[in-house]
Protein backbone atom coordinates (compact mmCIF):
# COMPACT_ATOMS: atom_id res chain seq x y z
CA UNK A 1 0.00 0.00 0.00
CA UNK A 2 1.34 3.32 -1.03
CA UNK A 3 0.51 6.52 0.29
CA UNK A 4 -1.38 7.69 -2.11
CA UNK A 5 -3.85 4.23 -1.14
CA UNK A 6 -4.50 5.94 2.14
CA UNK A 7 -7.70 8.32 2.50
CA UNK A 8 -6.34 11.80 3.90
CA UNK A 9 -8.92 12.94 6.55
CA UNK A 10 -9.51 16.08 8.55
CA UNK A 11 -11.09 16.28 12.00
CA UNK A 12 -12.37 19.73 13.29
CA UNK A 13 -12.56 19.49 16.43
CA UNK A 14 -11.83 21.55 19.71
CA UNK A 15 -10.22 20.23 23.37
CA UNK A 16 -12.59 19.33 25.90
CA UNK A 17 -15.05 18.12 23.73
CA UNK A 18 -16.00 14.33 24.11
CA UNK A 19 -17.93 14.56 20.52
CA UNK A 20 -14.56 14.96 18.96
CA UNK A 21 -12.94 12.69 21.36
CA UNK A 22 -15.05 9.94 20.40
CA UNK A 23 -14.88 10.54 16.92
CA UNK A 24 -11.28 10.35 16.92
CA UNK A 25 -11.61 7.20 18.63
CA UNK A 26 -13.55 5.55 16.72
CA UNK A 27 -11.50 6.87 13.42
CA UNK A 28 -8.75 5.01 15.08
CA UNK A 29 -10.98 1.75 15.68
CA UNK A 30 -11.86 1.86 12.02
CA UNK A 31 -7.77 2.19 10.63
CA UNK A 32 -7.45 -1.24 9.73
CA UNK A 33 -10.29 -1.71 7.95
CA UNK A 34 -9.87 1.55 5.93
CA UNK A 35 -6.39 3.02 6.06
CA UNK A 36 -6.18 7.11 6.37
CA UNK A 37 -4.28 9.40 8.16
CA UNK A 38 -6.19 11.53 10.03
CA UNK A 39 -5.48 15.35 10.68
CA UNK A 40 -6.96 17.06 13.89
CA UNK A 41 -7.75 20.33 13.32
CA UNK A 42 -8.17 22.43 16.44
CA UNK A 43 -10.46 25.46 15.83
CA UNK A 44 -9.40 27.55 18.65
CA UNK A 45 -6.45 27.75 17.19
CA UNK A 46 -7.94 30.10 14.79
CA UNK A 47 -10.50 32.33 14.83
CA UNK A 48 -11.87 31.81 11.07
CA UNK A 49 -11.84 27.98 11.80
CA UNK A 50 -13.91 28.66 15.60
CA UNK A 51 -16.55 30.92 13.40
CA UNK A 52 -17.02 28.40 10.70
CA UNK A 53 -17.33 25.05 12.70
CA UNK A 54 -18.00 26.36 16.25
CA UNK A 55 -21.37 25.18 16.99
CA UNK A 56 -20.64 21.87 14.47
CA UNK A 57 -17.98 20.32 15.75
CA UNK A 58 -16.83 17.52 15.49
CA UNK A 59 -16.69 18.02 11.54
CA UNK A 60 -15.19 15.17 9.41
CA UNK A 61 -14.14 16.10 6.16
CA UNK A 62 -13.58 13.35 4.01
CA UNK A 63 -12.90 13.39 0.30
CA UNK A 64 -14.07 17.09 0.24
CA UNK A 65 -17.45 16.05 2.28
CA UNK A 66 -18.08 17.61 5.40
CA UNK A 67 -19.75 15.63 8.02
CA UNK A 68 -21.25 17.66 11.18
CA UNK A 69 -22.03 16.53 14.60
CA UNK A 70 -22.94 14.32 15.76
CA UNK A 71 -20.77 11.83 13.81
CA UNK A 72 -22.18 7.87 14.64
CA UNK A 73 -19.31 5.32 14.16
CA UNK A 74 -21.55 3.93 11.04
CA UNK A 75 -21.35 7.06 9.00
CA UNK A 76 -18.12 7.51 9.58
CA UNK A 77 -17.14 3.87 8.54
CA UNK A 78 -19.42 5.02 5.27
CA UNK A 79 -17.57 7.85 4.31
CA UNK A 80 -14.49 5.95 4.95
CA UNK A 81 -16.01 3.24 2.31
CA UNK A 82 -16.82 5.71 0.04
CA UNK A 83 -13.70 7.44 -0.28
CA UNK A 84 -11.59 4.17 -0.40
CA UNK A 85 -13.46 2.41 -2.98
CA UNK A 86 -14.43 5.77 -5.51
CA UNK A 87 -13.91 5.57 -9.14
CA UNK A 88 -11.33 8.56 -8.68
CA UNK A 89 -9.30 6.00 -6.62
CA UNK A 90 -9.46 3.44 -8.37
CA UNK A 91 -8.17 4.85 -11.59
CA UNK A 92 -5.27 5.83 -9.44
CA UNK A 93 -4.43 2.35 -8.28
CA UNK A 94 -5.11 0.86 -12.33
Amino acid sequence: MTDADVVQVQLYAKPGCHLCEQAEADLARLQRRYPHSVQVLDITQDAKLMHEYGVRIPVLVVAGREYSAPLEITEIERALAAATHSPARAARQA
